[in-house]
């Protein structure tokens, strides 16, 4: 008993230290199975027979108001937010909220790359110009084309990662609507083309 009262203080301080070391393990498995979990859902979105209009890259996904909520989220019983992602009708709404401001932001920002800035129409016969035939975009980055060489479409060009990446520079590289130019190819087939 009397060697340990001299080793008393180190012992209590490495307790402490390795409870801290197990919590931060705990704390960092619990948000990769997070941000796992967040993945396979956007993965799931992407697969469905009748999937989501336009769906950002995963990136831009996790950015959402509500995914970085679902990703930041303290559980002390379950460390994944699968089950919530899949069944919970507010969770659901909310994301599809959120992402249809997104393909808005993205709509709008990519119709001013084509020289539409501010587009408004009242009218519901007129075609957005994002949602044009002749509406075709180039990645400044990689140069990519779409399918078979004509340029991007606005659902491609949404979930655009450029090639020739890691997969860690394409998790931190940010979607911006900058990263894009008009395939003026196309647009120089198109009479109709004109800023309006």
């Amino acid at each position: 008993m009397p060697d340990y009262m001299l080793i008393r203080d180190q012992v209590d301080q490495e307790m402490v230290e390795h409870r801290a070391r197990v919590a931060r393990r705990e704390a960092e498995a619990a948000f990769k199975k997070r941000r796992d979990d967040v993945a396979a859902h956007y993965t799931r979105l992407k697969s469905e027979p009748n999937p989501v209009e336009v769906l950002p890259t995963l990136s831009e996904f996790r950015k959402l108001s509500v995914m970085k909520v679902m990703q930041g989220k303290a559980s002390d019983k379950d460390a994944g937010v699968g089950k919530e992602l899949k069944s919970n009708k507010l969770v659901n709404e909310l994301l599809t909220d959120n992402l249809n401001r997104w393909r808005e932001e993205a709509r709008s920002a990519l119709a001013g790359v084509l020289g539409f800035p501010g587009w408004k129409s009242a009218s519901k016969k007129k075609v957005h110009p994002v949602d044009r035939l002749t509406a075709r975009f180039i990645c400044k980055k990689c140069s990519s084309k779409g399918k078979g060489g004509e340029g991007l479409t606005f659902t491609e060009v949404c979930g655009h990662r450029c090639v020739g990446m890691n997969k860690k520079q394409r998790a931190r590289e940010a979607w911006s609507s900058s990263l894009f130019e008009p395939d003026v190819k196309v647009l120089a087939v198109s009479d109709s083309w004109s800023p309006r």
